[in-house]
């Protein structure tokens, strides 16, 4: 048996087990099978459609249990590996479908071993956000991706990968599963690799941070063993390797606060809650009093509102605030 033959067998017995199983599909036995050729994942697409256009067929019409004349003679003249995914993989709907759908899997395997085939089309784009401005886009394949403010992203939709390149600023995804099609996020050297999951990437400048609301999420870098991090989990990629953290809860509709311009701070130093606004406003904030920065700030805030914010701490903390057209600088009360 040829390796490209292996390959479709693996890619059917996946497709077996995952039918059998859907948990299976975030399974990391799965992931690493999946991920480490190329060619894995588009042996797994090419018999993963087959078998779910089958589906639509009458089952009725497989009662009988030995293949018909039409199918032996297609069967006879098959690769083994088709051969091999017919009868190992055979079931009421596949079988219904008859000699149509063996042609058509016999069609798309000698389209997966011509290694000479032309890259199918790739839908490519390109987003970013204005300062204040949270964009809510909608991708090709159905996922959801909502684009911070100050932030730009790249996209490139194919038949075997959905890569989305951050080029600066935070996103949030809402991956249509697709086992087939992973989805990953490129952040600087970092890999995030999802095939149907909730999660945020953001860029500290100093290191890509990664927060999961759903699924899991396998993170990858070059020199680095791959990292699967679950639902409520956090993970910052530094130079040094990577850290755990905690993530602050999802808000309404299981999608981080900020994505709706909303936030919520329990005993924030001003110093950090002043960070999180820089992102919506072109305006330069400083605390220009170093006991002043570590006030805490409680409460719930609009992002795009960052005059309000400032407001709001000139009162709680007796601060005054000089705001100009280029800086807003926060100083303690009673100070010019």
């Amino acid at each position: 048996m040829t390796s490209e033959e292996e390959i479709i067998k693996s890619a059917a017995d996946w497709v077996m087990k995952i039918e059998d199983n859907p948990d299976l599909m975030t399974d990391d036995a799965f992931e690493r099978w999946l991920h480490a050729d190329p060619r894995h994942v588009r042996a797994y697409n090419t018999v993963a459609n087959m078998w779910q256009a089958s589906a639509f067929v009458d089952a009725a019409a497989a009662a009988a249990a030995r293949p018909s004349r039409a199918e032996t003679l297609l069967l006879a003249g098959a690769p083994a590996a088709l051969r091999g995914i017919w009868t190992a993989a055979r079931r009421p709907a596949f079988a219904a479908a008859g000699a149509a759908v063996l042609a058509g899997l016999a069609v798309a395997v000698a389209t997966l071993l011509d290694m000479g085939a032309g890259a199918p089309p790739v839908d490519k784009a390109a987003y970013a956000t204005a300062a204040g401005i949270i964009d809510d886009i909608q991708l090709p394949d159905n996922s959801r991706l909502i684009l911070d403010s100050k932030s730009g992203v790249e996209i490139a939709f194919g038949a075997a990968a959905r890569e989305v390149v951050l080029l600066r600023g935070r996103v949030f995804v809402d991956v249509e599963p697709d086992p087939a099609r992973p989805l990953s996020v490129a952040l600087k050297d970092v890999r995030f690799v999802a095939t149907g999951t909730a999660f945020s990437v953001y860029d500290t400048d100093a290191y890509p941070v990664l927060e999961v609301y759903e699924g899991r999420v396998r993170v990858e870098r070059a020199g680095l063993e791959a990292v699967s991090v679950s639902a409520r989990q956090g993970l910052r990629v530094t130079a040094r390797g990577v850290e755990a953290f905690a993530p602050a809860p999802p808000g309404m509709e299981g999608v981080p606060d900020w994505t709706r311009a909303h936030v919520v701070f329990d005993g924030v130093a001003l110093d950090d809650a002043v960070r999180e606004f820089q992102r919506y406003t072109d305006k330069r904030i400083v605390v220009a009093d170093p006991a002043l920065a570590r006030h805490k700030v409680s409460g719930a805030f609009s992002l795009t509102d960052v005059e309000a914010f400032v407001r709001s701490v000139e009162v709680v903390a007796g601060a005054e605030a000089a705001i100009s057209t280029e800086t807003i600088v926060i100083r303690a009360g009673g100070k010019g």
